[in-house]
This record gives structure tokens, C-alpha cells and sequence, in this order.
């Protein structure tokens, strides 16, 4: 905000010189400096010396305080508008935050059912490899006991 605060005073301060180099130097125009006038000073001094200062001074100093005026109106504009565009990012932001959040906890469960359709998988691989054993071992016992069954001349064709 020092930022902000330093170039509206330079902003102004070379509008006011442009203001001044524009406009003739009175010469009727007396400034007396406050902070060193004392009151003793002032007592003291003719009442005939009144500072007086022209019309043009006045209307300087009359658009100067215009220029500021126009100035601090164009800059408050513009932290308006920048309010705004800062309401609407952060909006934006917090629904895509909101997004992501959602998008990763579904991607979390579709993990937990792509581990699970995989877990079940091997589980019935593994099962249907019990049964193909246990299935290769009643066929062994069949033929065996079916050898045993047949006579003699069979054994030897077999």
C-alpha cells in the first residue's frame, strides 16, 4: 500500500509543477511561512500588509485539488474493479479447489475398487487352480482305477 500511497503523491506532485510551469509567476502575490511567524511577529507587523494572492493563484491551487480529486476517483475505480476481479478469482479458486478435492477422493475409491476387482480376481485364479489340481488328481485316480478294471490284453494298448 506504501507502494500505492508514493506514486499517487509523485502522481500529483509532477501534475502540480506541470500546472505551475504552465502559469505565470505572480508577482503581487506575498507568502509569508507560517512556522517561522510568532505571534510577537505578527502583532508587530503593518495591518496594512495583507497577503493577498490572484485569482490565478486560486485557481491553481482550486485545480490542483481537482487533479488530486480525479486522481484519488480513477485510483479508487481501480481498487474497485480489481476488488472484483479479486472476488471472482478467489471464487473461481475455492470451486476448483472444491474440484480437485472431489476428483481425488473418487479417484481414491476407483483405486479401492480397482484393488478390490484385482484381489477378487486372483482370489477365483487361485481357486480355479485348486480345482483344476484336485481335477487332475480325480483323473489320475479314475485312469488308475480304470486300469485296474480293464484286463490284461488293454493294459498293454494303453
Amino acid at each position: 500500500m506504501t507502494a500505492l500511497n508514493e506514486a499517487f503523491w509523485t502522481e500529483l506532485d509532477a501534475r502540480i509543477a506541470t500546472d505551475r510551469s504552465t502559469t505565470k509567476p505572480s508577482s503581487t502575490a506575498k507568502i509569508t511561512p507560517l512556522t517561522s511567524t510568532t505571534t510577537s511577529e505578527m502583532r508587530s507587523a503593518k495591518p496594512t500588509e495583507v497577503v493577498t494572492r490572484p485569482a490565478a493563484d486560486w485557481a491553481q491551487v482550486l485545480d490542483t485539488v481537482s487533479a488530486a480529486k480525479g486522481t484519488a476517483q480513477e485510483r479508487e475505480a481501480q481498487l474497485r474493479e480489481e476488488s472484483i476481479t479479486r472476488a471472482a478469482l478467489t471464487a473461481d479458486l475455492q470451486l476448483a479447489q472444491q474440484e480437485i478435492h472431489a476428483f481425488r477422493t473418487l479417484l481414491q475409491e476407483t483405486r479401492a475398487q480397482a484393488d478390490a476387482r484385482v484381489h477378487q480376481a486372483e482370489e477365483r485364479a487361485r481357486a480355479a487352480e485348486l480345482r483344476a489340481t484336485a481335477a487332475e488328481i480325480w483323473l489320475k485316480q479314475i485312469e488308475q482305477a480304470t486300469r485296474g478294471l480293464l484286463p490284461d490284453s488293454f493294459h498293454a494298448i494303453l
